[in-house]
């Protein structure tokens, strides 16, 4: 686990113990109001735009930090797709 990963583990811990001081009702409260206005989105830009992925764990975060690093050839084929027609 690096520096990164125990500081933020340790913050963490540390602020669900602070929040619980206020209550049960009131530490449900502040966690709702943390999730709703802390989502967490992971944004991709691509050649066609931009990518929003909903990540609500570690590894879905990690997959879309490395979505356009992985399987290089599945990406060049999907930059190759043409528009689709109005007709």
């Amino acid at each position: 686990m690096s520096f990164k990963q125990k500081v933020l583990i340790f913050s963490s811990e540390l602020l669900k113990k602070t929040i619980r001081i206020f209550g049960k009702r009131r530490e449900s409260q502040i966690l709702a109001f943390l999730t709703e206005y802390l989502p967490p989105y992971v944004t991709q830009k691509t050649k066609f735009g931009k990518i929003v992925f909903f990540c609500p764990g570690v590894i879905p975060e990690w997959r879309a930090h490395t979505l356009l690093t992985k399987e290089p050839e599945t990406i060049e084929w999907i930059d190759s797709f043409k528009g689709i027609s109005k007709n």
